[in-house]
C-alpha cells in the first residue's frame, strides 16, 4: 500500500539504483545487466565492442580501449573511469568533454 506518491518513490529509487550498479560495474553501454565485460567478442583488445564508422576512423570505445592497453589499465573500468584514469596517470588535468580529452590523451602518447 502507501497511496500513489509511495508506489512512485519506490519505482523511482528501484530505477536510480539499477542505474547505479550499471554504472558501478562500468557497463558504458546500456541494456546487458553484465557490465562491461560479457558482450560479443570479449576475448582481445577491442573485442569487437563497436563496429568501425565508415569513413575508417577508430570509435570512442577503440580509442578508449587504445589508450587503456597502452597504459596498462584495468579492462573493466568503464569509458568514463578509464579516461579520468588516463588523466590522472600522464598528470592531465580533465577539461573539455570527453571526446576532447581522448584525443589530448592519444596526442599525448604519440597515437594520434
Amino acid at each position: 500500500g502507501g497511496g500513489w506518491r509511495m508506489r512512485r518513490r519506490r519505482r523511482r529509487r528501484r530505477r536510480m539504483r539499477r542505474v547505479r550498479r550499471r554504472r558501478d560495474r562500468g557497463g558504458d553501454r546500456g541494456g546487458e545487466a553484465g557490465g562491461g565485460q560479457g558482450r560479443a567478442g570479449a576475448g582481445g583488445a577491442g573485442g569487437g565492442l563497436a563496429a568501425t564508422p565508415a569513413d575508417g576512423q577508430l570509435t570512442m570505445v577503440q580509442k578508449v580501449e587504445k589508450i587503456r592497453n597502452q597504459l596498462g589499465l584495468e579492462q573493466k573500468l568503464g569509458i568514463g573511469a578509464a579516461i579520468a584514469e588516463a588523466n590522472a596517470s600522464l598528470g592531465i588535468e580533465p577539461a573539455g568533454a570527453l571526446h576532447v580529452q581522448v584525443e589530448r590523451l592519444l596526442a599525448e602518447l604519440g597515437m594520434a
